[in-house]
């Protein structure tokens, strides 16, 4: 089977959706695949945003989709403790599942061509306008001509790989063993929860809530022991009282990258958007908002270089017009994250925590 088509969009995540949105309200035909049978299933993130973000939008969230209110986050480390509150710390849970449901009826509503179960194997043909992406779907092989392809596909872009695009001398992807659970005794239910402690070397614990007593819970890590340290941390006096006799609903384990995982975000005919291309913001790894923003920003590019050739350093000009203040600072913490990581596990956390608390004077 053969299809055609000027923007092939592979992933149909927040960022791929949104890429995808803006191409085709630009008037391009525009294709995007993805190998999971349902949208937004399974959710692997700890499903908070920021409302910092909101006004770089390209759409407004309807009310629904914005199921918990967060007033702002603590961070903890031993026995010290810094409240961040104001609008750079407000926020909200969300169902992400539903939320990536609404983003794709966006998508749709522009005239997207969705396709699930549908998996890219590998680019077959690539010349200066024209690029044919072998897929399968099912039991069956997909041949998808398009003149662009935006890779959505996450940290370990399939896409990029292929393309010999792919940092191996990035800073690290951190391993996050994460679960939705239920507590009757979670302590501050409308604050996040961070710390910063032996049960986190490298990297950091978290409770986020969901409503009074449903929270999702982690441990991220680049010691990829995640699993052991996840233990340390709920069975910690720090965190122990509020998830003692927890349920656990859910596994939401993924991997997050806190450096860029490929040369270049933008090639000939090849551009990326989201994980892929580390459209996150540290130190907390903000990535749905951002995602969805930097998907808008290169769904609008691709288009406007429908029949030219990518230009690396213009994308990311482009994407700095929006976000340029947020990744600059995003930047500039992830400079001084690498020095902090190479310290001792105890000093590490005390660095990463000082770090944060710096972000409230900026």
């Amino acid at each position: 089977m053969k299809l055609d088509c000027d923007v092939l969009v592979v992933g149909a995540g927040p960022a791929g959706l949104s890429a995808a949105r803006a191409a085709s309200l630009k008037g391009a035909k525009v294709i995007c695949i993805d190998k999971k049978k349902e949208i937004g299933i399974p959710v692997r993130c700890a499903e908070g945003i920021g409302v910092y973000l909101f006004n770089k939008l390209p759409f407004v969230i309807p009310k629904k989709y914005l199921s918990w209110k967060i007033n702002g986050i603590i961070f903890k480390h031993a026995d010290s403790t810094f409240i961040g509150q104001g609008s750079f710390w407000q926020g909200y849970s969300i169902n992400r599942t539903l939320f990536e449901t609404w983003l794709c009826s966006l998508a749709v509503k522009a005239g997207v061509k969705i396709f699930l179960e549908t998996e890219f194997l590998s680019i077959s043909d690539q010349s200066h306008n024209k690029i044919i992406v072998l897929c399968k779907k099912k039991h069956s092989i997909l041949y998808i001509s398009s003149k662009k392809l935006i890779a959505a596909d996450g940290i370990e872009s399939n896409v990029f790989k292929q393309l010999d695009n792919y940092n191996n001398k990035k800073f690290g992807v951190a391993e996050v063993y994460s679960f939705e659970i239920k507590s009757n005794f979670l302590k501050e239910p409308h604050f996040e929860q961070i710390f910063y402690d032996y049960f986190a070397p490298q990297g950091y614990a978290y409770i986020f809530p969901k409503s009074r007593c449903v929270a999702n819970i982690g441990v991220g890590t680049f010691k990829h022991k995640s699993n052991y340290y996840f233990s340390e941390f709920i069975n910690s006096s720090s965190v122990n009282p509020q998830l003692k006799n927890m349920k656990i609903l859910k596994d939401k384990s993924y991997l997050t990258s806190f450096d860029n995982c490929v040369k270049k975000i933008a090639l000939e005919n090849v551009m990326g958007v989201g994980d892929s291309v580390n459209h996150n913001l540290k130190p907390l790894i903000e990535g749905i908002l951002p995602a969805i923003i930097c998907g808008d920003i290169g769904g609008q590019y691709c288009v406007k270089k429908l029949d030219e050739a990518f230009d690396d350093r213009e994308y990311r000009l482009e994407i700095n017009k929006v976000l340029g203040k947020e990744y600059a600072v995003s930047n500039t913490i992830l400079s001084k994250m690498k020095r902090i990581f190479s310290y001792p596990p105890k000093k590490c956390a005390k660095f990463l925590f000082l770090q944060v608390k710096k972000l409230s004077q900026i």
